[in-house]
Parts: structure tokens; sequence; C-alpha cells
């Protein structure tokens, strides 16, 4: 009688087409990941707050009220340590994983471009001077509100 051999695959030896592998994401993420509303939560403030600064600064140094001693300086610290935290807001809300020192330092970067933008602008506005001494001040109020970050 003849023999009926079966030939059985081993199930290992098969071959399986490997499932697709998800790619890596950008190093930048494309932009429609950045919703307005995002942009308006924590960058609009920001804009609108250096706006406010810059209207500030075109003030006539004639117009100034005079409230109480080294107003100038009080100001100057306060109205930058405010610029300080809302840019530290919104570095943080677009880059979470950033640690703290490296937030502080981009911070603090941005405070010093846009005090020395400002003393400037006030080169060009009549009785009013350009002083380092108010941008080391500015400078000072951004790093007090740096460091409760």
């Amino acid at each position: 009688m003849p023999q009926i051999t079966v030939k059985i695959q081993d199930i290992n030896t098969r071959r399986r087409i490997p499932a697709p592998r998800p790619q890596k994401a950008a190093a930048v993420a494309p932009m429609h990941n950045f919703p307005i509303k995002k942009f308006a939560g924590y960058w609009l403030p920001v804009f609108v707050y250096a706006g406010l600064i810059f209207r500030l600064s075109a003030i006539p140094g004639s117009d100034i009220p005079g409230l109480f001693p080294y107003q100038d300086v009080v100001f100057h610290f306060l109205e930058y340590a405010v610029f300080a935290l809302l840019l530290s807001r919104a570095i943080k809300a677009y880059w979470p994983q950033q640690k703290k020192m490296r937030r502080l330092l981009a911070v603090m970067a941005l405070v010093l471009v846009y005090a020395l933008s400002d003393e400037f602008h006030q080169l060009f506005v009549p009785n009013r001077t350009a002083s380092l001494i108010d941008v080391i001040i500015d400078c000072a109020g951004g790093l007090s509100a740096g460091i409760f970050l």
C-alpha cells in the first residue's frame, strides 16, 4: 500500500510582513497643531502688553505726572516683571518640555531685547532720554518675576 505523506508547514518558518511602523514626529510641529485660540490665549497678551509698553514710552517726558519719588524705577520694574510673567506663560504653554532654567534664559533674553528697543524708541520722544540704568531695572524686574515661575 502506498504511503500518503502530508507536508505540514512549520508556522514559525512562514514569512511575516511586518506592520508599518509609526513615523517619527517632526522636530517642528506643523502649524495646524497650534490653533488660533491657543495663540490668542497665550501670545496675544504678550503682544498687547508689549504694545502698551511701547505706547507708554511714547508719552513725552513733560506729560508724565510726578506721583511719588522714584516712580520711574518702580514703574520700569513692575512693567517688565509683568512682561516676563506673560512671556514665561506663553513659552511654557507652547514648549512644556522646556526646563525652568532654559525658560528663564529665554524670557530674560526677550526682556533684554525689548528693554533695549524701548530705550532706543525713547530717543525719538520729546523730553525723554535713553538710559542703560532703565534697561538694568527692566531686566531686574524680569528676573525677579522669572525666579517665581
